[in-house]
């Protein structure tokens, strides 16, 4: 489909609101932080004024874990020395920002599901996606790779929808007896908003 699976940090100002997750998500070949590989990581930004930035250095090893762990130490430290184990997230944009985490937002996903390769299969589980207002973007199934007998893998990229609507969805379709697993749910990661 013409992604790689990075685990994202992801953090994005819609509205009046910050939208933050973290877990492993699809991200486009195109986009710089497709090439991030090995020990490396990075952050990237997109402003109003300066456009797409991005910070790229190694985040493994000996020297950067070191790094992390003497931070973690201090933090602990100072935090003793207060007599606080307050953690709050500052939110500097302002005091009325909402914060929405993983579930919240909407967002693309990669879904891949086992089912029986028989005739009417894909028109019940697109029926299910559409009932939930999930629109299907692109759609695989290679009936090659079957695994275990009559199961064969269907790959789908679904529409923008909330993780809850894809979960009542997915619960659904995991409810037909032609379904064996739901494999992978992964988010698609919309770098350019």
């Amino acid at each position: 489909f013409g992604y790689t699976i990075k685990l994202l940090a992801h953090a994005r100002r819609y509205r009046n609101t910050l939208e933050c997750s973290v877990q492993p998500a699809m991200v486009p070949l195109g986009h710089p932080l497709a090439t991030v590989k090995n020990e490396f990581n990075a952050i990237f930004a997109k402003g109003n004024a300066v456009d797409d930035v991005m910070l790229y250095g190694k985040g493994a090893g000996a020297m950067p874990t070191g790094s992390a762990v003497v931070g973690n130490l201090l933090e602990i430290a100072r935090a003793y020395a207060f007599g606080t184990t307050d953690r709050t997230i500052p939110t500097a944009v302002n005091d009325n920002v909402n914060l929405q985490f993983d579930g919240e937002g909407q967002n693309m996903y990669y879904v891949t599901l086992l089912a029986e390769d028989m005739t009417g299969v894909l028109g019940k589980i697109a029926t299910k996606f559409g009932d939930a207002g999930i629109a299907i973007k692109s759609f695989v199934q290679h009936p090659s790779t079957k695994q275990t007998g009559r199961y064969v893998p269907l790959i789908y990229i679904l529409g923008e929808t909330t993780r809850d609507r894809l979960n009542e969805a997915l619960e659904d379709i995991s409810g037909f007896t032609f379904v064996k697993e739901i494999k992978s749910v992964i988010c698609v990661a919309d770098l350019d908003r």
